[in-house]
């Protein structure tokens, strides 16, 4: 908490969203059922603050409603598998032979051995609920006390008051969304000029092997001369180019292209005028 021993109120409130967000999200991926909460706010002492929540599954079916009493254990297991693995991407899970679980990342591996119970919940949905970046925001939004220095740390409870997670400023930082990496490679291309519309100063080509569309920029200065003092680039044209291509690892983001240096350039036949 804050050296006055007070926690700013906005930092409360975002902490109050985030978690619900997080909820409904763990929710969503894990049952396909969304989860509302309900809570009441209180300060059992002079510079903190306690929430209590209450989780209710929207449009509850009898068969779920065991579940709702698995959501704390659940919870606190996922907190736990954030922070161990540091931040990190997980690639995969394995189960180990002394009934832990290994997170499997770029180049690491790493074991926990606590036994966490996993409720039969699949690996894949398991690294996925991991690896969601909107379920990492909205946990990262509710530790806003944290963040913004106004807490020195977040606990978490049941209903039996068993403490199942804290999150400090030592460890809060693991739940922040993924930093996106790229990998890159440069090769050799056979291209159509489809476009000479401008996508952000990028043309419009046609990758002739795979039939791929896509916009690059032509970063070749020697080419961008020719073209400005009136050598003809237009559609139908095609060029050999070297062509620098970064690959994302994020999920609906488009790879992006670099025309290095154009080899040769085809100009496309004229059509002859039609004289009647």
């Amino acid at each position: 908490m804050s050296d006055n021993a007070e926690i700013r109120s906005r930092d409360v409130i975002k902490a109050i969203e985030g978690f619900e967000e997080s909820i409904s999200i763990i929710s969503k991926n894990i049952y396909g059922q969304d989860c509302s909460i309900s809570c009441n706010l209180k300060a059992p002492k002079e510079g903190s603050f306690e929430l209590n929540y209450i989780f209710q599954f929207i449009g509850m079916t009898p068969m779920f409603a065991p579940v709702i009493e698995q959501l704390p254990d659940i919870l606190s297991m996922l907190y736990d598998f954030f922070i161990k693995s540091e931040g990190k991407k997980v690639q995969k899970i394995e189960q180990n032979n002394n009934g832990g679980i290994n997170l499997v990342g770029d180049g690491n591996t790493i074991t926990i051995n606590n036994n966490h119970h996993t409720y039969n919940i699949d690996d894949n949905t398991l690294k996925d609920t991991l690896n969601d970046d909107k379920l990492r925001e909205s946990i990262t939004k509710s530790h806003a006390p944290i963040s913004n220095q106004s807490a020195e740390k977040v606990i978490y409870k049941n209903n039996k008051n068993k403490e199942l997670s804290t999150i400090t400023k030592n460890n809060y930082m693991a739940f922040n969304p993924l930093v996106e990496t790229t990998a890159e490679d440069e090769k050799e291309m056979n291209l159509w000029v489809k476009s000479l519309s401008f996508d952000g100063k990028k043309w419009g080509f046609q990758d002739k092997l795979s039939e791929e569309n896509f916009s690059a920029q032509i970063q070749d200065t020697d080419f961008q001369k020719t073209i400005s003092e009136g050598e003809s680039f237009k559609n139908g044209d095609s060029i050999i180019a070297n062509v620098l291509i970064k690959y994302s690892d994020k999920k609906g983001k488009k790879n992006q292209y670099v025309i290095t240096k154009v080899i040769e350039h085809i100009v496309a036949p004229t059509q002859p005028e039609l004289t009647i």
